[in-house]
């Protein structure tokens, strides 16, 4: 498979990515694990949710610069070193996604479904891994 290939793969199957931000206080990195949804025609894109109240909602709000990587299959994963988080209002579309993607999502009440937030990681360049090293695609 080729670069593009493993990308548009792993950013689609990955049941979650690790998505490394900043505390409040810019000075501590924390990481999670966050389930995601990629629209292939939004390439450089991924798509989640949070708690609108949750602390990692407030951090994106003071550092709106993040880092991300794939679930590692079979030593195929995409990483990407200088994401930027925003809010977003295509609902409709993510939560379909979503939706169709995890079942426990599809399962959220729809008074829990409004207490989240959709946001979208936008990047210029993904790193993707395999065996044989490293190959950075560029958006």
């Amino acid at each position: 498979m080729t670069a593009e290939e493993i990308y548009t793969e792993r950013l689609t199957n990955t049941d979650t990515i690790a998505l490394a931000t900043l505390n409040l206080e810019g000075n501590a990195p924390r990481v999670r694990t966050v389930n995601m949804v990629y629209l292939p025609e939004t390439p450089n894109t991924i798509y989640f949710t949070s708690n609108g109240q949750s602390a990692k909602t407030k951090e994106f709000l003071v550092h709106d610069t993040v880092s991300f990587i794939t679930d590692d299959i079979d030593h195929l994963a995409v990483r990407v070193n200088e994401g930027h988080v925003t809010r977003t209002d295509n609902s409709d579309e993510v939560f379909a996604a979503l939706d169709a993607k995890y079942e426990h999502i599809r399962n959220f009440t729809p008074e829990f479904r409004s207490k989240l937030v959709i946001f979208k990681i936008t990047f210029d360049e993904a790193v993707v891994i395999t065996r044989k090293g490293e190959t950075t695609l560029t958006f």
